[in-house]
C-alpha cells in the first residue's frame, strides 16, 4: 500500500514538473521573440506610425477584453467541472455558441462605434482599415477556444509549441509589411494576414490531436446559460476597467501631447512590462490549472497553498526583474530600441516595471477569487483602481508627459494590488477556508 502511495505521488510530481518546464520554455522563448521583434518593428517605422497603431489595436484590445475574455474565463474555470462530470462534449458546444454570439456583437459594436467616430471626425480614424482590423479581431479571439482546452488538459507541450510559432510568424508577417510600406494600413494588414495563417494551423492541428473528449451523459445543461451569466456578467466591467489600468493612458498621451510620444511611450511600455507579462504567463499556465482543479475537487486547504506559492515565487522573481531595469535600463534600451524610440526609456523602464511588479502578483489575487466563483469582488477592485489610475494620469501627463504617465501606471498598480491582498484577506476569514 505505501508503495502504491510512493509510485502515485512521485508520477504526480513528474508530471508536475514536466507541465512547469514547457510553461517555462514557451513563455520565455514567446518574450524573447517579441522582444526581437519589437526591436525590427522600431526599426523598420516610426514613432508616429507606431503611436497610430497602438490607438487601433488598443481598441481591439478592448473589444478582446468585453466580449471574448469573459467567455475564455468561464471556459477555464468550468472545463475541469464538467469534464471530471462527463459532460465536456456539452459543454465544448454551448461555449461555442457563446463565442459566436459575442463575436458578431463585438463587430457590429465596433462597425457602429466607427461610423459615430467618422461623423465627429476623430483624427486617426480610417475606414480602411476596418477590415483588417476585424478579421484580426475574430480569428484571434476565436484561438482562444482551442487553445483553452489544451490549457486546461494541461498539455503545456503543444500550448507553448503554438504559442511560439504563432509569436514567429506574426511579427515575421509585419516585418514583410513595413518593409514593403511603412504606413499603419500595412502594419494592421499584416496583423490580420498572421491571424488568418496562424488560426487555420490551430484549427487543423487541434483536430488532429487526441484531446480528451468524454461524451456526454445526456444531462441536461440547461442550467449553463444562468451560470454563465451570473459568472461573466462582473467581468464585463471589469474587463472595461482593466483596459483602463493598462491601455486609456494613450488616448490621454495623445491629448496632451502627440503620436510621437504614444509611439516612444508603447515601446518602452512593451519593453518593461514583458518580463512581468513572462513571468505573469508563466505562473498562470503553470499554477492556475492547478488551482482551479483543486477548488473544483473541494480542497481547499491545497488550493490556499497553492495560492500562496504562487504570490510568493511572483514577488521574489519579480523584484529580480526590477532591480535589472534600475541599474541597466540605458544599457537595455540601446539593444532593444531604435534611436528615436530612446527618449527617456530607462526611467519608464523603471516605473512601468515596478508597476508591473504589482500587476503580475495582483494576477494571482484576481485567480484567487475567481477559482471560487467570486467575480464581484474582483469588480469593486478593479472601479477603485480605475479611477486612481484615471486621476493620476490626468494629474500627472500634463505636466510630466512621459515621466507621468509611467508615475500613473506605478501609484495605481501598487493601489490595486494592496487592496486586492486586504480584500482577499478578508472574504477567505468570512468563507472559513483558511
Amino acid at each position: 500500500m505505501n508503495m502504491v502511495i510512493l509510485r502515485n505521488f512521485l508520477v504526480t510530481r513528474y508530471s508536475i514538473i514536466k507541465e512547469g518546464f514547457w510553461v517555462f520554455w514557451g513563455q520565455l522563448l514567446t518574450a524573447i521573440i517579441s522582444l526581437v521583434g519589437l526591436r525590427l518593428i522600431t526599426e523598420f517605422t516610426n514613432p508616429v506610425v507606431f503611436g497610430e497603431v497602438t490607438l487601433w489595436l488598443s481598441v481591439m484590445v478592448l473589444l478582446k477584453s468585453v466580449f471574448v475574455t469573459p467567455v475564455s474565463n468561464y471556459q477555464l474555470r468550468y472545463y475541469p467541472q464538467y469534464f471530471y462530470a462527463n459532460q465536456i462534449q456539452s459543454f465544448n458546444t454551448e461555449i461555442k455558441k457563446f463565442y459566436k454570439k459575442f463575436f458578431f456583437l463585438a463587430a457590429g459594436i465596433f462597425v457602429f462605434l466607427i461610423t459615430i467616430a467618422s461623423i465627429v471626425k476623430i483624427e486617426f480614424i480610417n475606414w480602411l482599415l476596418v477590415p483588417g482590423l476585424l478579421i484580426f479581431f475574430l480569428l484571434d479571439g476565436s484561438k482562444s477556444y482551442f487553445l483553452n482546452i489544451f490549457s486546461s488538459e494541461r498539455k503545456q507541450f503543444i500550448l507553448s509549441l503554438f504559442t511560439i510559432g504563432d509569436s514567429i510568424l506574426m511579427f515575421a508577417i509585419i516585418l514583410l509589411a513595413l518593409f514593403l510600406n511603412n504606413s499603419t494600413l500595412s502594419y494592421i494588414t499584416g496583423q490580420a494576414s498572421s491571424a488568418v495563417l496562424t488560426f487555420f494551423l490551430l484549427y487543423t492541428f487541434f483536430h488532429l490531436v487526441n484531446t480528451k473528449q468524454i461524451h456526454s451523459s445526456g444531462s441536461n445543461l440547461s442550467s449553463i446559460v444562468v451560470d454563465f451569466k451570473n459568472y461573466t456578467i462582473p467581468f464585463i466591467p471589469i474587463a472595461i476597467l482593466s483596459w483602463i489600468l493598462n491601455l486609456s493612458n494613450r488616448y490621454i498621451l495623445n491629448s496632451y501631447s502627440s503620436l510621437v510620444d504614444v509611439g516612444i511611450f508603447t515601446a518602452a511600455f512593451a519593453i518593461s512590462s514583458k518580463p512581468f507579462l513572462f513571468l505573469g504567463g508563466l505562473l498562470t499556465n503553470f499554477f492556475r490549472p492547478i488551482l482551479f482543479e483543486k477548488q473544483s475537487k473541494n480542497e481547499y486547504a491545497k488550493s490556499n497553498k497553492i495560492f500562496n506559492l504562487w504570490l510568493i515565487t511572483n514577488g521574489g522573481l519579480g523584484l529580480l526583474i526590477v532591480i535589472v531595469l534600475f541599474f541597466w535600463g540605458s544599457f537595455i534600451s540601446t539593444i532593444l530600441l531604435a534611436k528615436d524610440f530612446r527618449q527617456n526609456s530607462a526611467i519608464l523602464f523603471f516605473l512601468i516595471g515596478l508597476g508591473y511588479l504589482f500587476a503580475s502578483m495582483f494576477q494571482a489575487i484576481e485567480y484567487r477569487f475567481m477559482s471560487f466563483g467570486d467575480t464581484k469582488s474582483i469588480l469593486i477592485i478593479y472601479l477603485a483602481s480605475a479611477l486612481i489610475y484615471i486621476s493620476s494620469n490626468l494629474l500627472f501627463i500634463p505636466k510630466q508627459g512621459l515621466i507621468g504617465a509611467g508615475s500613473a501606471i506605478l501609484v495605481s498598480f501598487l493601489f490595486q494590488f494592496v487592496i486586492g491582498l486586504l480584500y482577499l484577506n478578508r472574504t477567505l476569514k468570512k468563507k472559513n477556508k483558511f
